[in-house]
């Protein structure tokens, strides 16, 4: 209900190819995703693209912000909590068990980076 507030369409790169993936990238305005090799994608954004990476709070790692700022995009990233508060996560498990529960932040943010748009 929150991405439909704002219109923000929920595509998944999955089953897309690279070429596929590319042009959506080229074309977004507003990106929000979950910290992993999607967040790659990002080389493919427009300068002024903005960026919402999801992070859980236990494994934080902002790698992608260096390539935002090269690519001169409006990087931001919101901190997630674990269902089961574990210290960190191992093989992979780093976002398995991640909620969304401060829509609030989440909002505000989202509204912030529409701004800059």
């Amino acid at each position: 209900p929150l991405l439909n507030k704002y219109n923000i369409e929920k595509i998944s790169f999955n089953n897309l190819t690279v070429l596929e993936q590319a042009s959506i990238m080229q074309s977004s305005e507003l990106f929000i995703s979950l910290h992993g090799a999607g967040m790659a994608n990002i080389i493919y954004c427009e300068p002024g693209t903005s960026i919402i990476e999801l992070m859980n709070k236990n494994r934080i790692n902002v790698v992608y912000h260096p390539y935002s700022i090269y690519q001169k995009l409006n990087y931001s990233y919101l901190l997630l909590n674990s269902l089961e508060n574990n210290d960190v996560p191992q093989n992979g498990e780093a976002y398995k068990d991640i909620v969304m529960d401060d829509l609030e932040s989440f909002e505000k943010m989202i509204v912030n980076q529409l701004k800059l748009l």
